[in-house]
């Protein structure tokens, strides 16, 4: 199957609420891919996936590992939203300011950080 089928047969599992079936198709996408900004986003689909079908341990494991082994600005803002999103404010944080310190040039890692910062009325 190619990649685009994958990854429309993947969406619309998702859509249907065939959150296992999608995990699968995500995985085979994901063995296609080599592009590293494609891999993150997959793996956040896949992530998102584990946890609509209630596996937090592994959802929580996969964004955990997404910012460790692929070191580019998406994979800690796919993770930090996943945290955010969840109610994990300090590992969000957490997150963001290691992405700020292995990639300082990027703004939107700053500007998510900072959006986080003032939707929980926090400084720094």
């Amino acid at each position: 199957m190619s990649f685009i089928s994958l990854i429309r047969q993947a969406r619309y599992e998702e859509n249907s609420n065939l959150h296992s079936r999608a995990f699968n198709s995500y995985s085979s996408a994901i063995l296609i891919s080599k592009n590293q900004r494609t891999i993150a986003r997959l793996t956040g689909y896949k992530g998102w996936c584990l946890h609509k079908i209630g596996n937090f341990e592994q959802a929580i494991e996969v964004f955990n590992n997404l910012y460790k082994e692929i070191i580019i600005e998406d994979s800690f803002v796919i993770s930090a939203n996943y945290f955010f999103k969840t109610g994990k404010l300090k590992t969000s944080k957490t997150i963001l300011k290691r992405g700020i310190e292995l990639i300082p040039d990027n703004v939107e890692i700053y500007l998510i950080l900072a959006s986080i910062l003032k939707d929980t009325e926090r400084a720094n």
